[in-house]
Parts: structure tokens; C-alpha cells; sequence
């Protein structure tokens, strides 16, 4: 099983995105990302056993019922080297890092192959563009992060799908 945790957007905030990534394809080109595919991923596990989902869940559980909910603001549009075109916070709030931190410590101490390199909170809007763009501001699209998702993603003809396979509420909260 391929699998990430994530957040998903809130539904009100769809148009804002797709606005942002119609004018992104605008200038570098690409694939826009549909917007059922939209999210904020957290962690990244890859390909995973599913003997260990029961683990997974385990443990996702205990990091979300000690984070608490908190809102992000979305501010900053760019596009990578890469071929990335992307929305993203230019001040990520602290309990969004140490959300990200505090899960992929647990993955990593609980024997999960994960990224090492420093966490970037950004929503991918576009992939294959075909140059980079300096990042700029925005208006600020507010999203309240209420929620960590245990996702599978498989890829078929049309690119990946995504399937939730668990959710878990930030601090209790729903």
C-alpha cells in the first residue's frame, strides 16, 4: 500500500484554489492537480505493508489526540525547479511544524520509512510545469486544520487516486 497522512482542504476553500491554479498553468504550463486531490500531506510513508495498518492508526491516534486544531494561512504562490506550482504559508504556525515533526518522529521510531529532508508545508496546484516561478504574495486563503488523514493512493490511467482510510480529529476536537 503507497500511503501519506494529510489534510484535506476545507470545501469552501476549492475555488480559491482552483483560481490560483488556473493561473499558475496560465503562465508555466503543466497539469493542473484536480481538486479531489488537493491536500496537505504531512508525512510521507510510501509503500507499506498493510499488516502494519493496525500500528499506523495506533499511532496516528496518540499524535493527533496530543496536537491541537489551528488555522493556516495560505499566502505565498510559487513554482518549483521541479515542475511544482504551489500555495503555501510564508510563515507556517509553529503547532503545524511540530504537528509534522511529532509524526514523523513517531514513524521513524516506529521502524516507517520517511522523508529526512525539512518539512515544507505547501499545497501542490500544478505539476509538470514547464519553469519555475518566483514565489509571491497573495490574498490569504484561511484554512482551518482541523484533521489528520491516513491515505492510500494508487495510480491508474488518469494519475493517482486517493482513498481515506482513517481520520482522526486534532485534539479531540471534530
Amino acid at each position: 500500500m503507497r500511503l501519506f497522512f494529510a489534510s484535506w482542504p476545507p470545501a469552501s476553500a476549492l475555488p480559491v484554489l482552483h483560481h490560483h491554479s488556473e493561473r499558475l498553468h496560465a503562465r508555466l504550463g503543466g497539469r493542473v492537480v484536480p481538486r479531489v486531490r488537493l491536500h496537505l500531506t504531512l508525512a510521507f510513508l510510501g509503500d507499506v505493508d498493510d499488516t502494519r495498518l493496525v500500528e499506523l492508526t495506533t499511532l496516528a491516534a496518540r499524535v493527533a489526540a496530543a496536537s491541537t486544531a489551528q488555522s493556516i494561512d495560505f499566502n505565498t504562490l510559487g513554482g518549483w525547479d521541479n515542475g511544482i506550482g504551489w500555495l503555501a504559508p510564508s510563515a507556517p504556525p509553529p503547532g503545524l511544524i511540530e504537528l509534522a515533526e511529532r509524526l514523523n518522529t513517531a514513524l521513524r521510531d516506529a521502524g516507517f520509512l520517511v522523508e529526512r529532508r525539512r518539512y515544507r508545508p505547501h499545497l501542490t496546484l500544478l505539476r509538470s510545469a514547464r519553469r519555475h516561478w518566483r514565489s509571491h504574495s497573495v490574498a490569504s486563503l484561511h484554512w482551518p486544520l482541523d484533521h489528520l488523514a491516513l491515505v492510500e493512493s494508487t495510480m491508474g490511467p488518469q494519475g493517482p487516486s486517493y482513498v481515506e482510510l482513517a481520520r482522526w480529529p486534532l485534539g479531540g476536537e471534530s
